[in-house]
């Protein structure tokens, strides 16, 4: 007798479409059956013309973050949404302060989880403070304590406290390649940023829309060359983080032939819009940095996804309120960054991907299921249905026409810049370690059933093979 049997769909991993049963028993898939084979369950759903998809993994959020007097939603709004989209793990960003130590970060963030997450998460170790003996010390802690991934920002490189410059950089990938840490980086090139900025001041254009030129294409290219120069003479494996150009695929592509171990992450809204959406009237609540692009580099990225040189998918989830955003400035030197999309991202990946004839959905499932459970440490608990794996399961309606609106979302906020776009393809149930968490939009779940997770960089991603 199993707890649950889901029939008569189609099974996707990255490399197969197969019609199947999937047994669950307690938390964990138990049997993956032929079609209509015998299994008595307590549960049965039916699945029939439906894609059976892992539980989606976001390797980018930012949950409970403060940005001046804006703060992004917490762990329950931001898992909440995350499963109501087909996403049943998320890895969130601790925080590393000033001269705090990474543990304290590490602690602070699992205790805004605790009684909130609906779904499991990991963490990542965001560093901002100064790069001292002390601060790679308190790395190998974070290593030990199952943390191995720290992001590094370029971009901050000229502002106090974020100062680690190229020598930080550089201290942090050879700890990681000692201590088989993954180097996160934010690539884009702080001094000419600021350079840029202060003359498009000058010459009168300070508007959102005119962020992109303070931040050309070049801007990231040349900081993504940098990185992987960096990370290369240090032997150590690095993920780049929302990258959103041609050229940054190019750079992929040059690197996986050479089979080194450089994982590249770009963004949904990446995938979905280009410039145009900024340009709108409401176009400053939603800047990203990297700014978003143009048709040719959503394209090259969609290309990278099904050649396998874009590896992951994620958000960069940053939910705020437009009041307290508002307040924070509409400049092109104070607006700020970020955007929630946690709740969009396989939806809106079936819509321009499957649908829109750039990707298939195994590419989809590979991308934003299985690729980052695999370069996180998390595979095969998360990311693959298979046996012994975490139950998380999504089914997909391939044919679900799903209108975005916020009456209908669940994150915490007040808009959207998904309002009044049509997907084609939708999550319409979430299974979340073996129980029903959302079905048809009705969130099922329980706050404090998501877990921490503790990971380690697996060898072989350390060593280039994904």
């Amino acid at each position: 007798m199993y707890d649950l049997v889901v029939r008569g769909g189609t099974i996707i991993s990255p490399d197969s479409s197969v019609r199947g049963d999937v047994a669950v028993a307690g938390r964990r898939v138990a049997a993956v059956l032929a079609p209509g084979e015998p299994a008595d369950a307590s549960r049965v759903i039916d699945a029939t013309g439906l894609y059976v998809i892992p539980g989606g993994v976001d390797p980018h959020v930012h949950f409970n973050l403060s940005y001046g007097p804006a703060r992004s939603h917490g762990f329950r709004a931001g898992t909440t949404a995350a499963a109501a989209g087909g996403t049943t793990t998320v890895i969130h960003f601790a925080m590393q302060y000033g001269d705090e130590k990474p543990i304290e970060g590490i602690h602070s963030a699992i205790e805004e989880a605790k009684g909130e997450a609906v779904v499991d998460y990991a963490l990542h170790l965001a560093l901002t403070g100064r790069f001292t003996p002390g601060l790679l010390d308190g790395l190998v802690e974070a290593i030990d304590f199952g943390v191995p991934s720290f992001k590094i920002y370029m971009i901050f490189g000229t502002q106090p406290g974020w100062a680690g410059g190229d020598g930080g950089t550089w201290a942090v990938m050879d700890l990681c390649r000692q201590r088989r840490g993954m180097t996160m980086v934010h690539c884009e090139n702080a001094g000419i940023v600021d350079y840029l900025t202060q003359e498009a001041k000058r010459a009168g254009k300070n508007q959102p829309r005119d962020v992109e030129q303070t931040r050309p294409y070049w801007v990231e290219e040349e900081a993504m060359r940098r990185a992987m120069f960096l990370a290369e003479k240090a032997e150590a494996p690095l993920y780049i983080v929302h990258t959103s150009i041609k050229e940054g695929v190019a750079l992929s592509r040059r690197s996986r032939e050479r089979q080194l171990p450089h994982y590249i992450e770009t963004l949904v809204t990446y995938l979905y819009y280009t410039d145009e959406r900024t340009h709108a009237p409401d176009g400053g609540l939603f800047i990203n940095y990297p700014p978003m692009r143009f048709a040719e580099d959503r394209d090259a990225l969609w290309q990278g996804i099904a050649d396998g040189v874009v590896h992951a998918v994620g958000t960069d989830d940053f939910a705020l309120y437009s009041e307290p955003r508002s307040k924070i400035g509409n400049t092109i030197d104070s607006i700020p960054a970020g955007i929630s999309s946690i709740e969009q991202r396989i939806g809106a990946m079936l819509t321009a991907g499957v649908n829109g004839g750039r990707a298939t959905i195994n590419d989809v499932v590979r991308a934003a299921c299985t690729n980052p459970a695999k370069i996180f440490g998390l595979y095969p608990q998360k990311g693959i249905i298979a046996v012994g794996s975490d139950a998380d399961i999504v089914l997909v309606d391939p044919d679900r026409r799903q209108r975005i609106t916020m009456s209908d979302m669940h994150i915490d906020s007040d808009y959207t810049m998904w309002e009044g776009e049509e997907f084609v393809g939708y999550p319409v149930m979430t299974i979340c370690k073996g129980k029903v968490i959302v079905e048809e939009g009705k969130f099922l779940g329980e706050p404090g059933a998501g877990q921490f997770i503790p990971r380690e960089v697996p060898m072989h991603i350390a060593a280039g093979r994904l």
